[in-house]
């Protein structure tokens, strides 16, 4: 969002909150909203211009998405009352994240993905029709077409699928940019990582365009029919015990993360390891790319590719950038002034190591993950890359939308997530608005600073050693958010009980006969990545607990899930209470 825009991408209004104690938040909320109690005239354009003229951004902040004047009464208030709110959202720091943009792989793709964006975004429209220019142009094709589902439907393969998933990537980059985002590095992903390459500025538009092109025409001309690939939820190691024991033909192709693992091979042989897999409750499934990717047989075709590409390139070297690109071939930063179209044949050839590619992302100071794709593909994997990364303070990682959205919801909900988490990110400035009459100061600590008589001496209590204390461990030597500290009341039992309820609401949201037994592994069930990380999100949020996703995605029931969430705090505990005593 543009200093100049003073709404949120779905016409909303960013009504921001800050203090420098984070318990003040609730009574700035308080405040305000008995303010807008009391001036029925006032409504979230003009609190939010109030708020910014009087108010400098600070350490804690919460931000309430308000369309109208009674939800922002209504958010305010329930903030004010429990800390939470629906709509709302809270952040802390004093320093600005370096942002990510990932750019997926093919398998997410449908005809008419960009339709809602087209419709609502001018940014994204203007960047998709200017990226169309460039391909009827030079290619005489409008990936507009499959885009907007438009015009006959020409089919699934890479010639359509891969020109219109570039232009869909590029268009929402637009809209992140637009919505006042901008990447410190860009990260990719088999086709994504030439999007990533674009975006950091390491090739121009149209040496892009062509690489997709011919990297299309080249799968479409030299492979055949008849292979597939799939993603599974457990590490290599198994991937490739449940390869050896097919009779067909596959290997691993991707490496997501630790515990996501990508295959390819010839169709049969693929459709047995997912039914296998399916099978024993962990999560498998079938991508939409008909073709061998990321395996040695593609080594075969470097001759043609070579041909393929001589002379068409307007660089035949990768730039320079001051942003650095990180890519899923080697998982490693892309090589300044290495040869364009070979490293390009690598992306199609080369394994696919996205685990890698987050972990250096992390390593170069990237805090947010902004996964740039229609529907998210990665973000199971980066929360998981990402937490082993950096365990202390783990990355945020958020999507863009989701295919079954109807408006631009959910990519202002993503984009609030990314921005009130930076303190300075440019917030509109309201010009031109009145102030507001009588409206609420800022809250402030109340400290008392005068001196107090001295107290008598005490003699210091004689040191005992750790060994010789027992009891609970004094609670104010034991750090730990709040949540977490309320969690510890919590027993097996109770604890199994709330998670259960919201499993129950996660998956079970619209459906009142839905049962959930407990001993099922919850893939089985229904769940998906989607559903798993609000499952995260929520009990991490209410009690403080993690949840063990990769277990999750690889079969775990819920009183599986439970046992394990419960060992963990148990070990947790314990650590902290040797810590205290130390």
């Amino acid at each position: 969002m543009t200093a100049e825009t003073t709404r949120l991408p779905d016409g909303s209004v960013p009504v921001l909150l800050s203090s420098h104690v984070e318990e003040l938040l609730r009574e700035e909320a308080a405040s305000i909203c008995a303010y807008l109690e009391a001036h029925e005239d006032v409504g979230p354009a003009e609190v939010a211009s109030a708020l910014a003229a009087t108010r400098p951004i600070r350490r804690h902040r919460a931000l309430v998405a308000a369309k109208d004047r009674d939800g922002l009464i209504a958010a305010l208030r329930a903030f004010a009352a429990d800390g939470e709110a629906p709509g709302t959202v809270v952040a802390s720091g004093s320093g600005s994240p370096k942002v990510a943009f990932v750019y997926p792989g093919q398998g997410n793709q449908r005809r008419g993905m960009g339709k809602v964006c087209y419709e609502r975004s001018e940014a994204f429209r203007a960047e998709t029709d200017r990226c169309d220019r460039v391909f009827q142009e030079c290619f005489g094709i409008s990936p507009l077409d499959y885009l907007l589902d438009r015009g006959p439907d020409l089919g699934g393969s890479a010639r359509v699928v891969q020109p219109a998933l570039f232009l869909q990537m590029m268009g929402l980059t637009a809209m992140w940019r637009a919505a006042g985002v901008e990447p410190g590095a860009t990260v990719g992903h088999s086709l994504g990582e030439l999007v990533a390459a674009h975006v950091a500025g390491m090739i121009g538009l149209r040496d892009a365009i062509t690489v997709v092109m011919l990297r299309a025409e080249l799968i479409e001309r030299l492979i055949a029919d008849g292979f597939a690939m799939a993603v599974l939820g457990v590490d290599r190691e198994a991937c490739e015990a449940l390869i050896a024991r097919q009779p067909g033909w596959a290997e691993v192709s991707v490496v997501n993360s630790a515990h996501l693992v990508g295959l390819s091979g010839d169709e049969q042989t693929v459709a047995r390891i997912v039914a296998e897999a399916q099978g024993a409750g962990v999560f498998a499934r079938q991508i939409r790319v008909p073709y061998p990717a990321h395996i040695s047989m593609v080594n075969q075709f470097r001759e043609a590719w070579s041909d393929a590409f001589a002379g068409r390139l307007e660089h035949p070297e990768l730039l320079g950038s001051p942003t650095p690109c990180v890519g899923g071939c080697t998982g490693d930063a892309l090589p300044e002034g290495a040869d364009s179209a070979e490293y390009w044949f690598r992306t199609l050839r080369n394994v696919v190591r996205f685990d890698l590619a987050v972990a250096k992302a992390v390593e170069l100071g990237v805090e947010v993950f902004v996964e740039i794709s229609e529907h998210p593909m990665l973000l199971l994997a980066m929360l998981e890359t990402a937490h082993a990364a950096r365990p202390a303070k783990p990355p945020v990682v958020v999507g863009t939308s989701r295919r079954t959205t109807e408006d631009l919801g959910e990519f202002t909900r993503n984009v609030v997530a990314v921005a009130v988490g930076d303190p300075k990110f440019p917030w509109p400035a309201w010009p031109g608005r009145a102030p507001l009459p009588g409206f609420p100061p800022v809250r402030m600590q109340k400290l008392k600073l005068w001196a107090h008589a001295p107290a008598a001496p005490v003699a210091p209590a004689p040191q005992a050693k750790a060994e010789e204390l027992s009891g609970p461990a004094p609670q104010a030597l034991i750090s730990d958010p709040a949540p977490e500290a309320a969690a510890r009341a919590l027993g097996p039992e109770e604890l199994a009980e709330l998670v259960r309820a919201e499993v129950t609401r996660v998956m079970g949201a619209g459906e009142e006969d839905f049962e959930l037994d407990g001993s099922e592994p919850l893939v089985l069930l229904g769940l998906d990545s989607m559903q798993a990380l609000e499952l995260r999100k929520r009990v991490q949020e209410r009690f403080g607990r993690e949840v063990p996703l990769t277990a999750l995605m690889a079969g775990a029931s819920l009183d599986e899930v439970v046992e394990m969430m419960t060992q963990t705090h148990m070990q947790t505990t314990q650590s902290h209470t040797e810590v205290a005593y130390a």
